[in-house]
């Protein structure tokens, strides 16, 4: 239940790929392209950003992949994912949520 109702707030919350810095750390430069994405979502982040993971949830609240950024320019493989909207979240080292978006799958 837990699951859905992140979902259901970050969906009301976002409104494009331009990820939302919700931590009150200083911040971390994440974004996300392309949108809609068929194959490969890109990540470019700031040096802060690396290490940090990236959750992708589906419209069920369900988490369907999981990937640690390395680099200030990362790409993950999502082409498996069925068409749709997913959200991801940026996770820290300590488990908090520090950034959020959402794409649409073609």
């Amino acid at each position: 239940m837990k699951r859905l109702f992140t979902f259901i707030i970050a969906a009301l919350v976002f409104s494009n790929i331009s990820a939302q810095h919700i931590s009150g750390e200083e911040a971390l430069e994440i974004s996300a392209y392309p949108n809609p994405v068929s194959s490969r979502l890109h990540f470019t982040t700031n040096e802060k950003a690396i290490g940090t993971t990236v959750r992708i949830i589906n419209v069920l609240g369900t988490e369907v992949l999981s990937y640690e950024l390395s680099t200030t320019r990362d790409a993950i493989d999502v082409s498996r994912l069925q068409s749709g909207l997913y959200l991801y979240s940026i996770i820290d080292k300590n488990d908090h949520i520090v950034q959020t978006g959402k794409f649409n799958k073609e």
